[in-house]
């Protein structure tokens, strides 16, 4: 073994060093010995530690990857638990969803088409924004298109979807490789896009 050999080498020279000297007593064969042992113990809790931290890291990375899969099942979860927002005046919020906007998320899930009637200020751009970037993150070559009267309105989409990729952990999403004000690809093939219809 390769410390057993360390420790003879170590002490064939402690003993050509003592034998120069002829001054070799009890208590220094005594206290090598000490030493030697004192080495072991490192030694051993040093691999404890390794198998402890491979341990964990085995864990974290399951967790991580329990999560992801739970994420990329139930984008309502993933939003409310990771979903940040940009609001006017008190910087970047947790996105809490109401009750409507979770159904409103559900029917995107059930229906391949949707039609919303509602007022304005109800959080549903916003929605919307947070359910295509859950959609570009989590899925392959998804090709998403914001379309609106006036550019600026879907750039505003555009920039609501990049807000909230950004604030994802970094283990739980895919990188950006373009980003610029009326589009961004992502690594897995997505791509988001904003255009104007006027």
């Amino acid at each position: 073994d390769h410390r057993d050999l360390h420790l003879s080498i170590r002490r064939q020279r402690q003993m050509c060093i003592r034998d120069r000297d002829d001054e070799i007593s009890l208590d220094d064969i005594l206290n090598d010995d000490e030493e030697d042992e004192d080495e072991d113990k490192d030694q051993e809790e040093d691999e404890e530690l390794a198998e402890s931290a491979e341990e964990n890291a085995d864990e974290e990375d399951k967790e991580q990857a329990e999560e992801y899969v739970r994420c990329r099942k139930d984008p309502i979860y993933f939003i409310k638990k990771y979903g940040k927002i940009r609001h006017p005046t008190k910087g970047l919020l947790g996105f809490e969803l109401w009750d409507f906007q979770e159904d409103t998320l559900q029917s995107f899930l059930d229906n391949s088409y949707n039609i919303i009637l509602k007022a304005r200020q109800l959080g549903i751009s916003t929605l919307c924004a947070a359910y295509a970037g859950w959609m570009a993150n989590f899925f392959k070559n998804k090709e998403i298109f914001i379309l609106a009267m006036k550019r600026d309105t879907a750039t505003n989409l555009v920039d609501k979807i990049r807000v909230f990729l950004e604030e994802v952990p970094p283990w739980l999403k895919s990188d950006v490789l373009i980003d610029n004000r009326q589009s961004m690809e992502l690594a897995n093939g997505s791509k988001i896009k904003a255009g104007a219809t006027g």
